[in-house]
């Protein structure tokens, strides 16, 4: 009587390696992850960024009050909520993407905001890169609108300062690019240490060969 029953395939792997997460797919779209994860609330990402932007922009904010006298601070909210309706948006339009699920991007950007973040708690670290894009930014808006950028001090009125709400939105916005664009480069280091670190990781995890030892007599059963 035939057995119709599979029969045991001795060349047949010891074992099934469990896939890295980055790994498992799916058959209808190719990633089983970005079907089983939810993207967060919409109230939720807000709430994130707003932090985020909120504790970057520090370094900038106390500079650029220092700046105009604490005249256009109005000017430069405005700048610091557009950065935050802007980041809330970008990460909901992308919280579905299969690259975002992917776990050396999710850690490239933790790593990246999340030094960024701390450099502007410490001000006087996070200062010296705000001066520098704060300078290349104002620059570049006196160039733009031939408003000119008047040094604080006890020696100047800058009574006319403060007037044009414009000129300080644009040096605020144009900062944070200058900033995004610094942080983009930075991000991009960060990515390849990720991977440099995972792929090491990933070699020293192999599986080692097991042997299997079957009995002949169960092939012909």
């Amino acid at each position: 009587m035939t057995d119709h029953a599979p029969r045991l395939n001795p060349y047949a792997p010891a074992e099934v390696v469990e896939q890295d997460a980055d790994e498992v797919h799916h058959p209808s779209n190719g990633d089983l992850l970005a079907e089983l994860r939810q993207p967060l609330p919409v109230w939720r990402i807000a709430i994130r960024w707003t932090f985020v932007c909120v504790l970057s922009a520090i370094p900038s904010f106390l500079l650029g009050m220092a700046v105009t006298n604490n005249k256009q601070i109005a000017a430069m909210v405005t700048g610091i909520v557009l950065f935050c309706v802007f980041y809330t948006w970008l990460d909901w339009r992308t919280a579905s993407f299969l690259w975002r699920h992917k776990k050396s991007v999710r850690w490239t950007l933790g790593i990246t905001y999340g030094t960024r973040v701390l450099i502007s708690v410490a001000v006087p670290i996070g200062g010296m890169l705000d001066i520098i894009c704060g300078v290349a930014s104002t620059t570049l808006v006196e160039k733009l609108t031939g408003f000119q950028f008047e040094p604080s001090g006890a020696a100047n009125d800058l009574s006319a300062f403060g007037e044009p709400f414009f000129p300080v939105l644009l040096t605020t916005l144009i900062q944070g690019v200058l900033m995004n664009v610094v942080l983009s480069i930075y991000g991009i280091v960060v990515f390849g240490i990720v991977l440099a670190i995972r792929a090491m990781s990933a070699q020293n995890e192999l599986p080692t060969e097991k042997t299997i030892a079957v009995d002949p007599s169960s092939l012909n059963s």
